[in-house]
């Protein structure tokens, strides 16, 4: 008698052992990257009812058909233990994978690494002049916003900024590795980002120069304009962004022919031209300015003919020397397999378990 008994006890140290592991796993457990999957419980809280309703089906038949004394006399199953044991060890298995599949996370872990990178601050014109639209029916600074869209998904690793300026300048996203934030604030970035109207090229150009840290490799600034600055004086400031090594590219919005600036909508939502001593206003590109500020700087001039124009940019910046900085990784323990591995144990043992001859009582 003593082989049954040892596999009695080895299985329930068996299950002792997985119970354990379990409990462990919960403790480490913090969350789920596949939540939906935990629905699957549901079915396994159905399938152990049924194992249960089955065991107490079998064991009432039995009863009605068989007296106690005959049952002993003919040796019949036990089915009071073996089993069900062996269905809630498949009950058990199946919960505990189900678990494993919703990819259960533990705590988080997080460090720092030196990636090579790359510093571009973006200055886009958001004057009244950029509701112009001479650009295929669009405004300028809707095919500007498309334009940053593009750029941000194809800059992955690369730090991302935002300077907004008309009349004054406003850094609204400093440099980030996190392009969503970006793209968020674009979303809003209307003529309305700054407090006041007018085209200060020159100031803005000296306000996102502050944003970038002296002695750093792979900075540029891209300008986004048509170019028209009645406030500033842009050669200095750019002069400035040449001493500092920072390469100015600007892209230029709007044709050189121009268009009326709209000053609003009627009442059936037609623009209302814009006008100033009883004359329309007409803003036009300013190639000549555009490209006198990017050659000064070591940078380059292009035209805004392309939704992805700023990718060829973005080409151009990385062909330079980057910079160095710190990027944050963050990720969370996998722990599926505390488990997995007790749901394999389970399975294993569920063979093990038979059932056992009643034996005759010695009178």
């Amino acid at each position: 008698m003593r082989g049954p008994r040892r596999w009695r006890w080895a299985v329930a140290a068996l299950i002792v052992g997985v119970g354990m592991a379990g409990g462990l796993a919960g403790l480490q457990t913090v969350g789920f990257a596949r939540p939906g999957a935990l629905a699957g419980i549901v079915m396994c809280g159905s399938l152990g009812w049924l194992v249960w309703r089955e065991w107490r089906r079998r064991v009432a038949s039995r009863d009605e058909l068989t007296e106690p004394a005959l049952q002993v006399a003919l040796r019949t199953p036990s089915l009071g233990g073996p089993a069900l044991l062996r269905g809630l060890l498949l009950v058990c298995a199946t919960t505990l994978i189900v678990l494993a599949v919703a990819r259960p996370k533990g705590e988080r872990i997080t460090g720092e690494v030196d990636v090579a990178a790359h510093d571009l601050m973006i200055l886009l014109d958001v004057s009244r002049s950029m509701n112009t639209r001479d650009m295929g029916g669009e405004s300028r600074l809707t095919v500007a916003k498309q334009m940053l869209r593009n750029l941000v998904g194809a800059s992955a690793g690369d730090r991302l900024g935002l300077t907004v300026f008309a009349g004054s300048a406003d850094v609204l996203c400093p440099f980030t590795l996190d392009h969503s934030v970006l793209t968020g604030i674009l979303g809003g970035v209307d003529e309305r980002s700054v407090a006041r109207t007018g085209t200060a090229l020159g100031s803005a150009l000296e306000a996102a120069l502050e944003t970038f840290v002296e002695g750093r490799g792979g900075q540029a600034l891209v300008v986004l304009t048509d170019g028209e600055s009645h406030e500033s004086d842009t050669l200095t400031a750019a002069e400035m962004a040449r001493t500092r090594g920072i390469p100015i590219y600007t892209i230029g919005l709007g044709t050189p022919a121009g268009a009326v600036v709209p000053g609003g909508s009627d009442l059936l939502g037609r623009d209302i031209a814009l006008r100033y001593r009883g004359r329309e206003v007409v803003s036009r590109l300013d190639e000549a300015g555009l490209t006198a500020i990017a050659e000064l700087t070591g940078g380059q001039y292009y035209r805004a003919d392309s939704p992805d124009r700023l990718r060829t940019v973005l080409d151009e910046v990385r062909q330079g020397k980057a910079g160095w900085s710190k990027q944050v990784l963050e990720q969370r323990e996998e722990v599926f397999v505390w488990y997995l591995a007790p749901a394999l144990l389970l399975l294993l043992a569920e063979p093990l378990i038979r059932w056992r001859p009643r034996r005759r009582r010695r009178s």
